[in-house]
């Protein structure tokens, strides 16, 4: 069995429960979202990180949500994780799990496990699942060469089926176009366009394998806010 997901960011504005009600009928079950990143202003918290979550919940979709990890020169992340834990708001305890978005640059000069490692202990410390998201081609850029201790985490794989702002009427096999890389056997999450239509709004396009996440797709707190 798979589920369809959604993620968006900043730069969708705080969208609203019509938005997310549309993606429900069209099958969508979960909703990413942008907690740190690019953003209208620049990079750094998703300013309607809170109200996007709110109108997914009440559109009756689960939630989650992804930290994009800018290079640095320093290893540690707590300001990064509070800062973009902050941004979910009251929703946070309504996350399933939070996923460090790797891509663009290394993440640090000479230790970019480390500033990694330090992100997902940030969030597991805060009682969160971690998923990685990055891509294949991007993967030793950011991280370095022969890196694989973060294949003991659940992989959420960018690789499109069409353009950006397209999408295939019917999502991929989980398993489309699968290359190993990283130490990672399979991925659990396929991110299979870009930016493409969802009904008067757009987003990126995903679809999960539940059993190959390692934990139960369910809220932190056991519950979904209204």
């Amino acid at each position: 069995m798979t589920v369809l997901a959604l993620d968006a960011s900043e730069w969708q504005g705080r969208l609203s429960k019509q938005h997310f009600e549309f993606a429900y009928a069209l099958g969508v079950r979960l909703y990413i979202a942008q907690l740190w990143g690019s953003g209208p202003t620049g990079n750094g918290p998703n300013d309607h990180a809170e109200a996007q979550l709110t109108y997914a919940a009440q559109a009756g979709l689960k939630l989650a949500g992804y930290i994009w990890v800018p290079p640095d020169s320093v290893a540690q992340t707590d300001a990064l994780y509070q800062s973009a834990a902050q941004a979910a708001g009251a929703l946070k305890d309504s996350l399933c799990f939070i996923a460090p978005d790797l891509e663009g640059g290394r993440l640090h000069p000479t230790s970019p496990a480390n500033r990694l490692n330090d992100l997902c202990m940030n969030i597991e410390n805060d009682g969160f699942p971690v998923v990685i998201y990055n891509r294949k081609n991007n993967w030793a850029t950011v991280m370095g060469p022969n890196v694989t201790e973060f294949s003991r985490y659940p992989l959420w794989e960018a690789r499109y089926a069409l353009s950006s702002g397209y999408r295939p009427e019917t999502a991929p096999d989980i398993d489309w176009n699968w290359n190993k890389y990283g130490g990672w056997q399979q991925r659990a999450i396929l991110q299979y366009a870009g930016t493409a239509p969802v009904n008067g709004w757009a987003a990126d396009w995903n679809v999960l394998a539940p059993e190959r996440l390692g934990f139960e797709l369910a809220p932190r707190g056991g519950r979904l806010i209204p």
